[in-house]
């Protein structure tokens, strides 16, 4: 077979290696996004459960105070809007029929009203609800589809009759999937434009379903194809090469090597906080996934705090987004300044961190952490030439003593958290101590300037 011959079948079979790496690159590429805005929402929805869990009244008062009249209705379901600020809250009677709800924009609907915003199957809700006492899903809200968190009213304590979950109301908190929601999970992930709507034959999708399996709509994106995008960049000069074969090969390789940069920056990328530089959520649940392994295997112990920046929304409403991202990478740069090499700094959304280091955990290492950390955030910060004071409420968790699954320390660590921030601020808690005698220990010689 002539050379010629033979050195075009080599470039027409490098090509079409060339074509099918590229496409496996991109489905794989495609893949990750999926996964990556599943486990966004799922993040999104637990942190809802627990504002409604920890912060939410309309629960608490309907606990063997059902039925109750539209106007004490209306009022609690408008001061769990102020509080939290969810699209919605609806109210489901026991038999399942939704007979109050509160809109986006803060209108009292009555039960006519109520049904045409629900825009699901209440009956699915109230089935599932009574199994446990909060469930998460999506739901059509007033049009638009949302994340929901369904939760039904505890039973009253003694000496109150207990009430049957089958006779207690069921309580629907909603956020919508709207434009905002969507501009902060596309920005997070570097997508290319997400919104709701038909995909074209270009472009990925997420079905969004409610707890039937019922398709409300679609998340739509622009995939990335980094696989596409280094063939073009490398196909032309290959074939300006067409009769050095060799060259064709080395290029070949060239190709598999700069695909797998591609993929481990784009891998990278999925594991950082793009503001911060601090490992995001999936990293963070990752090395304490490996942290407790060792733990387990050493028998060492885990400190983990749950950290939430006090007066930061103050700062956003004021300065602007600009000056909030400014002083939240200032504030990533001091904790990490204030933790050792070997410990590990996480930033999990807005102006929420988590810090967990190896080690003694006990009160006084918690002690000695919790006051470094809420005295040196106590030092001011310099944005866009202004002093800014803020402060920061800590919850602690030890592992093994407080849990050894990463979702529950996490989940106890937010829970003490809370309490601290409403003890007064500037404090951390123990959730230990919540669980013994509600104790609250404020930041030695700070967190008097704390608001």
């Amino acid at each position: 077979m002539p050379l010629a011959s033979v050195m075009f079948l080599g470039l027409f079979a490098s090509v079409l290696l060339l074509k099918f790496a590229a496409s496996h690159q991109d489905e794989r590429a495609q893949a990750r996004e999926v996964r990556s805005i599943t486990a966004i929402l799922a993040t999104r929805s637990r942190l809802l459960e627990t504002m409604v869990r920890g912060q939410a009244e309309a629960p608490r008062a309907l606990t063997g105070a059902w039925p109750m009249s539209p106007d004490e209705l209306d009022a609690l379901l408008r001061s769990d809007q102020t509080t939290m600020g969810f699209d919605g809250a609806a109210v489901l009677d026991p038999d399942g029929a939704v007979v109050a709800a509160i809109s986006r924009e803060g209108t009292f609907l009555d039960p006519a009203g109520a049904r045409h915003a629900l825009g699901t199957d209440s009956s699915d809700i109230l089935v599932l609800a009574r199994g446990v006492s909060t469930i998460t899903g999506n739901v059509l809200w007033e049009g638009v589809p949302a994340l929901m968190v369904a939760t039904v009213p505890p039973d009253a304590p003694p000496p109150a009759a207990p009430v049957a979950p089958h006779l207690r109301p069921v309580l629907i908190y909603v956020e919508q999937m709207d434009a905002a929601l969507l501009s902060r999970i596309a920005r997070l992930l570097g997508l290319s434009g997400l919104y709701l709507g038909a995909p074209a034959s270009d472009q990925a999708s997420l079905p969004i379903t409610d707890l039937s399996g019922r398709q409300l709509a679609s998340l739509v994106w622009q995939p990335s194809r980094p696989g596409t995008a280094l063939l073009d960049d490398v196909l032309n000069p290959i074939l300006a090469i067409f009769g050095i074969l060799g060259a064709a090969s080395a290029a070949v390789i060239w190709l598999a090597r700069h695909a797998a940069s591609l993929i481990r920056a784009s891998e990278l990328r999925a594991l950082s906080d793009p503001l911060t530089g601090l490992p995001n959520r999936f990293l963070l649940e990752d090395r304490l996934q490996h942290a407790l392994l060792t733990m387990r295997r050493n028998q060492e112990r885990i400190t983990l705090l749950y950290l939430d920046l006090d007066g930061f929304k103050r700062v956003n409403d004021t300065l602007g987004h600009a000056a909030g991202d400014d002083l939240l990478r200032q504030a990533a740069d001091r904790l990490r300044s204030l933790v050792r090499d070997m410990d590990t700094v996480a930033r999990i959304g807005g102006d929420e961190f988590i810090v967990f280091q190896p080690g003694d955990c006990n009160a006084a290492t918690i002690h000695q952490i919790c006051v470094r950390l809420i005295d040196g955030l106590a030092e001011p910060f310099i944005v866009d030439g202004k002093r800014i004071d803020i402060g920061v409420s800590i919850g602690a968790v030890c592992a093994p003593a407080d849990g050894t699954e990463v979702s529950l320390l996490v989940r106890r660590a937010d829970e003490a958290m809370y309490h601290a921030k409403r003890s007064g601020r500037g404090r951390y808690h123990r959730w230990s101590d919540t669980v013994r005698s509600g104790g609250v220990f404020p930041g030695a010689g700070s967190s008097e300037a704390m608001t």
